[in-house]
C-alpha cells in the first residue's frame, strides 16, 4: 500500500511518538506502507512503519494529536514515475513553477522534445504527479506536472526497462524515414558518438542538458512567457 503525505510530518525512530525523531516527511511525498498499528491515545488513530525508498525509514501517525488533522491519505496506486528517471515533454508547452504547490510562482515552462531527470516526485491533493528536475544556475529544483489540471499529457517517462536506441534499429544498413524520426529525437544524446544511446547516455544527457540551460535538439531549457502554458 501506498500513502501520500497531507502538510508534513514528523518521523520517529519506532512507534513510539516520544522515541527519536529521525526526519520528517513534506507535502506530497509518497511512502510505502510496511507496518500500521493503532495509537494508544486512539483506537482511531494509527501509527505507520515505512520506507521512502531514499535512506528515510521508521514511524508516522496517520494524524495529529492536537487537532486529529489527516497527516496521511491512502493513494489507489504507486506514483508511476520515480527519481533517476527520464522525461520528455511530450505537450507543446508545459509549466515550470519554483515549487512544488500549484500555486508556487511561474517560472518559465519546457517545450515539447525537451528532456528532464527527475529529482523528485510528489502527488498533490487533486491527484496530479509533479516532478522536479534540477537547474543549476536556479540553486533549487523546479518543478513541472506530468498530466495538466485540463487532463493534457504534458510529460511521459521512458520505460526503466529501456534498452536504448540505435540509429540503424533494424540493423539493415538503411535509416529510413521512421528510424530517422526517432533519431531526431534521440541522437543529441548519442555523447559517445556510436550511433546508440544507451540510457546511462540519455541521463548524462537529460542532467547536463538542464546545468547548460540550452536548447538545443531536445536539450532543456526553462523558457520565458508564453501563451497556451499548461499546469
Amino acid at each position: 500500500m501506498h500513502m501520500a503525505v497531507v502538510q508534513g510530518a514528523k518521523v520517529r525512530a519506532d512507534v513510539s511518538t516520544t522515541s527519536q525523531e529521525m526526519g520528517a516527511l513534506e507535502d506530497g511525498q509518497v511512502i510505502e506502507v510496511l507496518e500500521v498499528r493503532p495509537t494508544m491515545e486512539d483506537s482511531n488513530q494509527y501509527r505507520v512503519r515505512f520506507d521512502d525508498g531514499h535512506g528515510l525509514a521508521g514511524w508516522i501517525s496517520s494524524a495529529t494529536k492536537s487537532t486529529g488533522r489527516p497527516v496521511l491519505r491512502q493513494l489507489a496506486e504507486p506514483l508511476g514515475v520515480r527519481r533517476g528517471a527520464i522525461c520528455q515533454v511530450k505537450f507543446e508547452k508545459a509549466m515550470v513553477r519554483e515549487g512544488f504547490p500549484m500555486e508556487s510562482p511561474e517560472a518559465g515552462f519546457l517545450e515539447q522534445g525537451d528532456f528532464i531527470e527527475v529529482v523528485d516526485a510528489r502527488v498533490n491533493e487533486q491527484n496530479q504527479v509533479r516532478v522536479a528536475f534540477e537547474l543549476e544556475e536556479a540553486g533549487h529544483p523546479h518543478w513541472v506536472s506530468m498530466v495538466a489540471t485540463s487532463g493534457e499529457v504534458l510529460l511521459e517517462a521512458l520505460p526503466e526497462d529501456w534498452e536504448g536506441l540505435a540509429q540503424d534499429m533494424d540493423g539493415d544498413g538503411v535509416v529510413d524515414a521512421e528510424e530517422q524520426a526517432q533519431w531526431a529525437q534521440y541522437g543529441a544524446a548519442d555523447i559517445d558518438g556510436d550511433g546508440r544511446v544507451t540510457q546511462e547516455e540519455m541521463r548524462q544527457f537529460a542532467r547536463q542538458s538542464a546545468s547548460q540551460h540550452q536548447h538545443a535538439h531536445g536539450a532543456v531549457q526553462v523558457h520565458g512567457d508564453g501563451d497556451d502554458v499548461y499546469d
